[in-house]
């Protein structure tokens, strides 16, 4: 277990400094300067507002410019408290939410993944190496798939449909619960 867990660490920190370096060079876009994008990738994921949006947290500037960067899973877990304190019942007690949920695409991946991982009794380092880019996978030359490709993989008898629409319930539902109690706990607070 101890082997498991070290390596599972080693790997999401492996992945998110090659997170930082593809930021570092622009974004991803490998030998462009880090200008606006080109026209084909335009309107895709770039905001061009200079309020920041929902899916948005913190704003920068460069060249005068006002830009808005996504907010990460883990940011979201940090600012709402309520779900945090509901998903570390999906986990061992001595979990890091923040580094379980690094390298997630959204929030809701992140829970339905924790509610599959609890539903079936499949470890969630096992889910989440098949779900989310790291070094392993690009070593053996394939990419991330699908939480329905991840279930059928670790448990070929369950009918992985029927528990991905499951756990994106549980998911959808406790998110949604735990915004409305982030809304009353402000309300009262005012």
């Amino acid at each position: 277990m101890k082997r498991l867990t070290m390596l599972s660490i080693t790997l999401m920190a492996l992945a998110l400094m090659t997170e930082l370096a593809i930021a570092q060079r622009g974004g991803g876009r490998s030998g462009s300067p880090a200008g606006p994008p080109p026209m084909s990738e335009r309107g895709q994921s770039q905001t061009h507002s200079s309020k920041p949006t929902r899916e948005s947290s913190a704003t920068g500037s460069v060249n005068g410019q006002q830009q808005t960067q996504p907010k990460t899973v883990s940011t979201q877990l940090e600012k709402n408290t309520h779900l945090a304190t509901q998903l570390k019942g999906l986990f061992p007690p001595e979990t890091d939410l923040q580094l379980a949920s690094s390298g997630f695409k959204n929030l809701g991946q992140f829970v339905a993944a924790a509610h599959v991982s609890k539903n079936l009794g499949v470890p969630f380092d096992q889910l989440k190496a098949r779900m989310v880019d790291n070094p392993t996978l690009q070593a053996a030359g394939e990419s991330p798939v699908s939480l329905g490709k991840a279930i059928k993989e670790l448990r070929p008898s369950v009918d992985a449909s029927a528990e991905v629409k499951k756990a994106e319930r549980q998911a959808k539902e406790e998110i949604k619960l735990s915004e409305s109690e982030r809304k009353t706990k402000s309300e009262d607070s005012k």
